[in-house]
């Protein structure tokens, strides 16, 4: 049963990076605000991508793309599939980031969810996310 989850969220994963993430690149002006770590933290695209007229999944998934391909290219972190909250009988599991050595992963599905529901209202996620993200980039600079 497990090899079954495993190769389930294998195949989520494969078709995230091979499709979805190339598709929503492709949507934005400018890829290479994402694509080109030594660019700063996306923040000007997330906040587009926040005030358009997007769907609400459409929202989630294109700010996942923005921040998680930006901390690819920033901080060598990998696509991932694990957990993004748990509960007394069930657990969520999404896309996220996971460092090069895999000993961390982010739920960063989870941190785009919140980043789209809070807006406008507030950007305290988007804020934790962006100090994050950059604090994982000087890191991975410094061990270069």
């Amino acid at each position: 049963m497990l090899e079954q989850y495993e190769q389930f969220l294998s195949r989520r994963l494969y078709k995230f990076q091979n499709e979805t993430v190339p598709a929503m690149l492709a949507s934005f002006d400018d890829p290479e605000v994402v694509l080109d770590g030594d660019r700063p933290f996306p923040r000007q695209l997330v906040e587009e991508i926040l005030e358009s007229e997007r769907s609400y999944e459409d929202k989630v998934v294109a700010v996942l793309v923005a921040i998680g391909s930006w901390c690819i290219a920033s901080s060598g972190a990998q696509w991932s599939a694990g957990p993004i909250e748990d509960g007394i009988y069930s657990e969520r599991v999404g896309i996220g980031l996971k460092v090069e050595d895999g000993r961390a992963f982010s739920p960063l599905v989870g941190h785009a969810e919140e980043i789209v529901t809070q807006w406008p209202g507030s950007t305290e996620t988007l804020d934790v996310t962006e100090a994050i993200s950059d604090f994982s980039k000087r890191q991975y600079r410094k061990q270069m």
